[in-house]
């Protein structure tokens, strides 16, 4: 079943009047943004004035939201954080193949696995993240070195 969902960049006050917090440090957040799903509205906070935080559809009236070192999955019907977790390094990319999420950082790719989107997998890269590539079929993990690492 579809999410309809809608992103929005707002203030620190604006974030500071919505008590559903995907994500947030109030230490270190500079920038905040508000997703809009099945009529909740849902807060996090972030740190990279540069980036933009990505917000995927997984199904099942779930949502994941990445930025920074910090993911989440929201379950949209019943507007409950059901998986969180933070990088060691920065979040680049995400893709969904069927039930499997990769996400992407730096140096390393993580394998979720829905319903519960549960990591299965973590692996390490040899160098820094470029691109996920589907032409054979197969997920694979471009580095930006050239070398191609199998998920």
């Amino acid at each position: 079943m579809s999410v309809a969902t809608s992103y929005k960049s707002i203030t620190e006050v604006e974030f500071s009047h919505i008590p559903l917090r995907v994500f947030s440090d109030p230490a270190t957040d500079r920038r905040y943004g508000r997703v809009d799903a099945n009529g909740l509205t849902f807060a996090f906070g972030w740190r990279s004035d540069l980036i933009e935080p990505t917000i995927m559809e997984l199904g099942n009236q779930e949502i994941l939201v990445a930025v920074d070192q910090d993911v989440a999955v929201i379950e949209v019907s019943s507007g409950r954080v059901s998986m969180r977790m933070n990088f060691p390094h920065n979040f680049l990319q995400a893709l969904l193949v069927e039930d499997h999420a990769y996400l992407a950082t730096e140096l390393c790719v993580y394998e979720l696995v829905g319903p519960s989107w549960q990591v299965r997998a973590e692996r390490d890269l040899p160098d820094n993240f470029e691109a996920f590539d589907r032409s054979s079929g197969r997920v694979s993990a471009i580095c930006m070195d050239g070398t191609s690492v199998l998920l």
